[in-house]
């Protein structure tokens, strides 16, 4: 559910049922993430453990992120992810319902460009762990697996697609990570930019 960047010279003649609608979708979005990081805290907090958390914020996250089927899932990995999604979504629709009005305060556009660098690789390796944790289940149920023989003549082996997906992350992650420290150095610069800039 992710909305389209927007910038100023989009912004200019746009239709104001259009934007209106585009900053209650992001005002909305913010406040799901925002509950979702709050039954994840709340969770941890008051069980003192991670086991569960994905049952408690499940529903909303079903919501607010077409999330891949985790149901079996009680590990760290979870709670790691969901962690790392929420905090970079609250940032991000806070981020797209300041830019659709018109300004988007320093911190919020600083925190967008700064908090990845910890939340991303938060984020990758509590996927990583729950696909891994998940492949003994996977195989076992044959879950989303189509064997052969069938009526397509097609077989589809689903813990061998996950296993594939995990390995993509070897040359992908490293990518994107670089490109988005390329972003965060021309949006809002780095320790090499003076402060006459």
């Amino acid at each position: 559910m992710a909305a389209p960047s927007v910038n100023k010279s989009t912004q200019k003649g746009q239709d104001p049922s259009v934007l209106a609608y585009l900053i209650a979708y992001n005002v909305a979005q913010v406040m799901g993430w925002s509950a979702i990081m709050l039954a994840l805290v709340s969770h941890v907090a008051m069980e003192r453990d991670f086991k569960g958390v994905y049952e408690k914020v499940a529903p909303l996250l079903n919501i607010f992120q077409t999330a891949a089927v985790l149901e079996s899932q009680d590990v760290l990995g979870v709670t790691m992810f969901v962690f790392a999604w929420t905090l970079t979504e609250m940032i991000r629709y806070s981020f797209y319902m300041f830019s659709l009005i018109g300004e988007v305060p320093f911190v919020i556009q600083w925190c967008r460009y700064t908090f990845f660098i910890v939340l991303y690789p938060i984020g990758v390796t509590g996927e990583l762990l729950s696909v891994w944790a998940s492949l003994p289940y996977v195989q076992e149920t044959g879950l989303y697996s189509l064997p052969m023989p069938n009526k397509l003549n097609f077989a589809f082996r689903y813990d061998y697609y996950l296993k594939f997906f995990m390995l993509m992350y070897i040359p992908v992650f490293p990518q994107l990570y670089m490109h988005m420290l390329a972003q965060r150095q021309k949006v809002i610069g780095g320790a090499g930019k003076s402060k006459a800039d």
